[in-house]
């Protein structure tokens, strides 16, 4: 399940998590050092913008987190249209592999 948390905070990621019992994939504008904090409730990570050098994927890295990055903007404006989204991430290629509405 994707989520761009526009004022995110731990509790309520966790929340979702546990309502759709699934694995929950972040995605955020840009790769910055304070998205870090949210990587414990994260099952995967996404950027529009940044490196793959950049802090918080190689932080995302260090903690065996899936991280793609530099992917555009187009994904943060559809998952802002539709909030309830499916991805299949592959981080070891850097793709977003597939984007369903939930069944």
């Amino acid at each position: 399940f994707a989520v761009a948390p526009t004022k995110p905070d731990i509790d309520s990621l966790e929340a979702l998590k546990q309502e759709y019992n699934a694995p929950l994939i972040l995605v955020f504008k840009s790769a910055r050092p304070k998205t870090v904090e949210f990587f414990p409730c994260a099952s995967a990570v996404i950027y529009c913008e940044g490196g793959v050098l950049s802090h918080a994927c190689t932080v995302a890295r260090e903690m065996n987190i899936p991280c793609v990055t530099g992917i555009g903007p187009e994904l943060l404006e559809f998952l802002s249209q539709n909030e309830k989204t499916w991805l299949t991430v592959d981080g070891a290629v850097g793709r977003v592999l597939k984007i369903a509405e939930r069944p």
